[in-house]
C-alpha cells in the first residue's frame, strides 16, 4: 500500500534486513535458508521499486539502510531504483561513494533493471 502511504507520509525509510526477512518469509538466523535472504533477490528489488515509485509519484524521498546500502555492488543497483538516500556504517561510506562516482546514472539504472527482470537472483550476480 506504498501508493495510498505516501499520500500520508514526508517520506519512506525502508530497512531492507527485514524486508528480505518478511518478503521471503525466511528467519534471518536459520542459516539452513540463507539462500532466501539474497540482497538481490528479485522478489525484493521489485517491492523496492514499488515502493519508490509510488514515493516519487508523491514527491517524497526514499531512504534505505541495512547490509544491502553499505554493499557497493547492492547500492548500485538501489540507486538505479532510485532510491535516494543510502545509510550504511561509517567504514562503507568511502567504498560506496567511490562507486558512485565512478558509475553514471544510466549504468545504475541499466543494473537495476537488469536485477529486475530476472527470474532468480542467481542470474544477476556477475
Amino acid at each position: 500500500i506504498a501508493d495510498l502511504l505516501a499520500k500520508e507520509s514526508d517520506f519512506f525509510s525502508i530497512g531492507t534486513n527485514d524486508l528480505s526477512q518478511y518478503i521471503m518469509a525466511a528467519e534471518r538466523g536459520d542459516k539452513s535458508i540463507d539462500h532466501l535472504l539474497d540482497p538481490m533477490q528479485p522478489a525484493l528489488l521489485r517491492a523496492i521499486k514499488l515502493t519508490v515509485d509510488a514515493a516519487h509519484r508523491n514527491n517524497i524521498e526514499v531512504s534505505v539502510c541495512g547490509e544491502m546500502a553499505g554493499d557497493p555492488e547492492f547500492a548500485k543497483v538501489l540507486l538505479g531504483l532510485g532510491v535516494d538516500c543510502l545509510s550504511m556504517n561509517a567504514s562503507m561510506i568511502g567504498v560506496v561513494k567511490r562507486m558512485g562516482r565512478q558509475s553514471s546514472s544510466p549504468q545504475m539504472r541499466m543494473a537495476a533493471d537488469a536485477a529486475l527482470m530476472a527470474a532468480v537472483s542467481d542470474t544477476i550476480k556477475d
